[in-house]
């Protein structure tokens, strides 16, 4: 994500909840978070939410978001 901001090129970068895009992410970026009274929770390994902020994230939303970033 950063090298990708250094050099100029959009990402799509997949959050889920441990970390809000609003403390890291980059405008030119498109990024996937989850929002959900747990998230951002800060937990890299422990979750009591059996990770649904990862699971709302599907394979077709980061592809079309792929697609998105490509056509740009």
């Amino acid at each position: 994500m950063h090298l990708a901001k250094a050099v100029g090129v959009p990402s799509v970068i997949i959050y889920g909840g441990w970390i809000s895009p609003h403390r890291s992410g980059y405008d030119n970026n498109i990024n996937l978070f989850t929002s959900l009274p747990c998230s951002p929770c800060g937990f890299t390994n422990h979750c009591d939410y059996d990770r649904e902020c990862m699971k709302q994230i599907t394979p077709e939303t980061v592809a079309k978001a792929v697609q998105e970033v490509l056509m740009r």
